[in-house]
């Protein structure tokens, strides 16, 4: 039971870091998207 316990916990850290990295991934793309076409240009 102690290590099925420990699996849910890294579970849910798994899942946490995913929805973050996730989240930080969306805002960088939304950047890139803004900054690409500047870098196109030059």
């Amino acid at each position: 039971q102690i290590y099925a316990s420990s699996i849910r916990e890294y579970l849910a850290l798994c899942e946490l870091i995913y929805k973050i990295a996730r989240d930080f991934y969306e805002a960088t793309a939304v950047e890139d998207e803004t900054t690409s076409p500047i870098t196109i240009e030059f």
